[in-house]
């Protein structure tokens, strides 16, 4: 009986193996920056007694510094899986994401005495030393570049991109229009809500859009290869099941990110009648990215556990429905809002201050899981509190200033996590079957 491991379950070149040394050397260090966040939670980093443990890992972030530890530490764990997913595929852009991880965690150092930042720059610091002896290895992807080419090639590809231009353009219009006579018997129309409307408007048809076709654009990659007989041709070359992956995954968000920006522009209308800022736009788009890289790692990875592409499809959908309509409601149901009422000033019904704490966090958690619930938060924080990435609410049992973060950091952290976690999965699965 053939034992079936991580890294060796089908013929691996010299170099191949050698990559997977690196990946799992990353595996390694996402796994010790998970253990550091699951200890300093179980330990009470979130709880007022965990001021002092926060301090001497991350002083210079002052009273906010529990929340930074837990922030860097998901960051760390999201850019370690990517690195180790993009490190087994042989991607070039493997040294963009391992320099900007690099620096961004000697700046955390060196500023701010951030010093779980160490658990990824040692480890970081040597797999940067092995690309760099075998820089050859890094290359553009043979399934994106054929992907991309197939689906931009004839008049089709830009066709839909000017009809989608075409139709988001009208929808802004109408949206004007029944805007403006909603407002219309008022004495005073403040053009900062209208810019507001628009804004909410686009990026909520750019949600819908990345919700309904980034799952069907994946979720097929690898079974409708079994279903039209090509899966085996494909197990003949000499291609590797990680660039088939990742190749895969990319051309997918290559065009839908090809749509997110050409409604950019569209965005930027809102411009004309103030209330929104270029930094809502800059987070609006890395939230929808976000979500599109998880959707899309999600669908690959049911797509490589399943054999028929409907049920990779269906599997996908029923998971979105739980991020997007189901965690919503276990919020309002277990925990009753409570960090939209504390962003909002509404005291919350808790008999305790350690009560009202946790519920406050666990329902940020929540809040960052879920796409729409960011959204909302993110501009509201925006608008409201004139915050970026941290501001103070208020407990309603003692009275006292309690740090929070804004939902967006801790969705683009988390969705990073768990795309990387899915992709080395649906690697390890597809290795499995053909062992």
């Amino acid at each position: 009986m053939n034992r079936v491991s991580w890294v060796s379950t089908e013929a691996l070149s010299p170099r191949e193996a050698a990559l997977n040394k690196l990946s799992a050397v990353m595996q390694a260090a996402a796994a010790l920056q998970a253990a550091a966040l699951a200890g300093l939670l179980a330990f009470g980093l979130l709880r007022p007694e965990g001021a002092a443990w926060a301090s001497a890992l991350a002083g210079g972030f002052g009273s906010g510094a529990a929340l930074f530890v837990l922030l860097g530490l998901s960051a760390n764990i999201g850019a370690a899986l990517l690195l180790a997913a993009a490190l087994l595929a042989q991607e070039n852009w493997t040294w963009l994401l391992a320099l900007g991880a690099w620096v961004a965690n000697a700046a955390a150092l060196l500023m701010w005495g951030y010093w779980p930042s160490l658990g990824l720059l040692i480890p970081l610091s040597w797999v940067l030393a092995q690309m760099w002896r075998d820089r050859g290895a890094y290359h553009a992807n043979p399934v994106t570049i054929k992907e991309l080419r197939g689906r931009m090639r004839g008049a089709r590809a830009f066709a839909i991109v000017s009809v989608f231009v075409f139709l988001m353009g009208a929808f802004v219009v109408l949206l004007y229009v029944i805007t403006l006579s909603e407002l219309a018997g008022l004495s005073v129309v403040e053009t900062g809500q209208v810019g507001r409307t628009l804004f909410r408007g686009v990026v909520a048809v750019e949600l819908a859009l990345i919700v309904l076709v980034v799952p069907a654009l994946t979720s097929g990659a690898v079974s409708g290869e079994r279903e039209r007989q090509t899966y085996e041709l494909l197990t003949t070359t000499l291609l590797p099941i990680p660039t088939f992956l990742m190749g895969k995954m990319v051309s997918a968000l290559g065009y839908t990110a090809l749509l997110v920006l050409a409604a950019v522009p569209l965005q930027s209308v809102s411009f004309l009648f103030g209330g929104i800022s270029q930094v809502e736009i800059i987070l609006s788009v890395a939230g929808l990215m976000a979500t599109a890289l998880l959707l899309g790692a999600l669908g690959l990875f049911f797509s490589a556990t399943t054999e028929r592409t409907l049920a990779a499809t269906v599997r996908v959908y029923i998971f979105t429905l739980v991020i997007v309509i189901g965690l919503p409601i276990v919020s309002n149901v277990l925990l009753g809002g409570a960090f939209a009422n504390a962003v909002n000033g509404v005291g919350a019904a808790m008999p305790d201050v350690h009560r009202e704490v946790s519920a406050i966090y666990a329902d940020m958690l929540l809040t960052s899981l879920n796409p729409v619930a960011t959204a909302l938060a993110t501009q509201s924080i925006l608008v409201n509190q004139q915050a970026l990435l941290t501001f103070d609410v208020r407990l309603a049992t003692t009275g006292e200033l309690l740090p929070v973060l804004a939902p967006w950091a801790l969705l683009v952290v988390f969705y990073a996590a768990a795309a990387g976690g899915l992709l080395l999965a649906a690697v390890w699965r597809m290795r499995r079957r053909s062992a």
